[in-house]
């Protein structure tokens, strides 16, 4: 079999020509300069690859490899191999054993068919390296090679990456089990398994208890769309921000209600039909972490997430999208809660819960909240930044401090809005969008929410934004007396799925949508504040944007668990009771706080 090595793979002398290499891109320059050579005419053709210089790839040739001819060695290569760690030195045992001295840059590999290339390619391409050239024999299958400092389980991943991609496998076929891959590949069941629980989480497989394992037939379909990004969003607001980088990428958007939102995308998930991007709120993002849905953002872009999102993003959102260390997420715009109030029935707002309370009962002001399990996740925003009006929380990373003096006063305010008749009818089984109704046609002077109210309210009246914050106004939340109070804030994030086809691509238009300016057009359009300070620079001449910015300034945000939606409905469940006027403060705290103890594990304070 006659096999020709694509041209610029190395000449008899490379240090002849090395000299001409451009010191911008040495690698580039240094292949590109050399002359073809043909491979010998063997049952051993190899594969050749020129690997970058700053790496030690020499690791990824076999010993058994055979080495049909090697080049002399440049004198100056661009770059000295790394020698300061473990690859480096099994790197110095494969030099030995295949005869190429340290400063070696030239590898050799044996393939067998045109599909296994691909997979060298993608090994380099992890690895830092660049494929130069490839030559292809029919014969002798290329096995699993525990010599290579690759991992075992890395390797039968790709391989069986290969086979499904090649069709092998058909659509929805069954996989051998792990013990039959153990007896074909000559390896333990821990890399195995290992491979397997890797392509289960990308969403190519799917495994099934006492069924066996398959290959997913939604993710060979999304391969044929592999130049579209999927994207999922809660509703339809999102198109103007999302066409921002319609001219850079293909994107596939698809709108689900925000209330069905994460029941959807955690069953697309487990069918392995996960999309490339998805907007959550950024109280799922400890679940969805620690479940193993998401991508971590630094295996993506690690530059910008250190230089941009930890330099220019607010500090608790940051925080809040971490967990062990990582960036699981971005957030993509904020919100934080306050007190809602009818211009036409309120001059000056109220700064303290006296003021409030005094001034809701003198003029019969009714009091809209979305209490209740039917408010959602909307209820338990409300209580939480009632909480923190008072300097309170109902859980922190470390406790549960929802029984402490400061938590109980705000527990027994919220109770005296029942008792003294303060709460518009039908507030306990109102839910987020029928509050916002209550505020809107006058049913109610005030309403507790979030500052992402304000495009709601717009819709509500039929008038514009800017009108619309000309008739209701939008203030922190009053104060209780413990203090120090604190505004609580909230927001959705962008998130990788695990399962994305198109990870890269996915942070790229993170990236795009996270600039100043798109963020800064999308609070002008829809009230939502940016959550990079760049970006709030840009809108700090919109009145209510300045005003509800500068709220942010020693914000906290709702508490970071895997058990954040168990530990919700409790919150909520606690708000309907206490306002309904069925239960003493005290008593639904406690039983609260122990049944928030039994879910997270935390203790209660005091």
């Amino acid at each position: 079999m006659s096999s020709t090595v694509a041209s610029g793979l190395a000449s008899s002398n490379p240090a002849a020509t090395a000299s001409n290499a451009s010191p911008s891109d040495p690698v580039q320059a240094w292949t590109t300069s050399m002359e073809p050579v043909a491979a010998p005419d063997s049952p051993s053709a190899p594969v050749v690859a020129l690997v970058s210089p700053s790496v030690p790839v020499v690791a990824l040739a076999s010993p058994s490899a055979p080495v049909v001819s090697v080049a002399s060695e440049p004198s100056s290569p661009p770059h000295a191999p790394t020698a300061n760690t473990k690859a480096a030195k099994h790197a110095a045992n494969h030099r030995r054993c295949i005869g190429l001295s340290s400063r070696a840059t030239i590898c050799y590999f044996v393939m067998t068919k045109a599909q296994k290339a691909e997979r060298v390619k993608r090994i380099l391409r992890i690895s830092g390296g660049i494929m130069i050239a490839t030559v292809n024999r029919a014969d002798d299958p290329m096995p699993i090679d525990p010599d290579l400092p690759v991992p075992l389980w890395f390797q039968l991943k790709e391989h069986l990456l290969d086979e499904i991609v090649a069709g092998q496998f058909d659509d929805g076929a069954q996989l051998p089990t792990e013990h039959a891959l153990c007896e074909e590949y000559g390896i333990s069941r821990t890399p195995v398994h290992r491979a397997l629980a890797e392509l289960a989480d990308e969403g190519v497989i799917l495994r099934h208890r006492r069924r066996g394992t398959f290959v997913n037939p939604h993710w060979k379909a999304r391969r044929s769309h592999l130049g579209r990004v999927r994207v999922v969003v809660p509703d339809s607001s999102w198109a103007p921000h999302l066409n921002t980088v319609t001219e850079e990428f293909d994107l596939s958007v698809a709108e689900v209600p925000l209330g069905e939102l994460r029941v959807r995308l955690v069953r697309a998930i487990g069918e392995g039909n996960a999309p490339d991007l998805a907007l959550i709120d950024s109280v799922w993002v400890h679940e969805f972490a620690e479940a193993g849905f998401l991508y971590p953002l630094e295996e993506l872009d690690s530059l910008w997430i250190r230089d941009v999102y930890e330099g220019d993003f607010l500090e608790p959102f940051v925080s809040g999208t971490r967990r062990s260390g990582v960036t699981w997420a971005v957030q993509a715009e904020t919100d934080v809660a306050g007190l809602w109030y009818r211009k036409d029935g309120v001059q000056t707002a109220p700064t303290t819960w006296e003021e409030w309370s005094h001034l809701a009962t003198s003029r019969d002001l009714k009091v809209a909240i979305p209490a209740g399990v039917e408010g959602g996740e909307a209820a338990t925003y409300v209580l939480l930044a009632v909480l923190a009006s008072n300097g309170a929380a109902a859980v922190t990373p470390h406790n549960i401090p929802l029984t402490t003096g400061p938590a109980l006063d705000a527990l027994r305010f919220l109770l005296t809005l029942t008792d003294t008749d303060l709460l518009a009818e039908g507030v306990t089984t109102a839910d987020d969008a029928g509050a916002v109704a209550m505020l809107a046609d006058g049913r109610a002077g005030f309403m507790i929410g979030g500052s992402y109210h304000a495009e709601q309210l717009a819709r509500l009246t039929g008038t514009d934004l800017p009108t619309a914050l000309g008739t209701f106004g939008f203030v922190p939340l009053p104060r209780g007396p413990n203090g120090p109070a604190r505004t609580l804030a909230g927001g959705m994030v962008w998130a990788v799925p695990r399962q994305a086809v198109r990870p890269k691509e996915a942070m790229q238009v993170i990236r795009v949508l996270s600039e100043s300016q798109p963020l800064a057009d999308m609070a002008n359009r829809s009230g939502q504040l940016p959550p990079r300070r760049a970006a709030l620079e840009l809108v700090s001449d919109v009145r209510f944007l300045r005003d509800t910015g500068s709220m942010l300034e020693g914000a906290m945000v709702r508490p970071g668990t895997v058990a954040y939606p168990r530990v919700s409905q409790q919150l909520a469940a606690l708000l309907e009771v206490l306002l309904a006027g069925a239960a003493d403060p005290d008593r639904v705290a406690s039983s609260t706080a122990e049944r928030i103890a039994a879910i997270t594990g935390l203790p209660i304070e005091g």
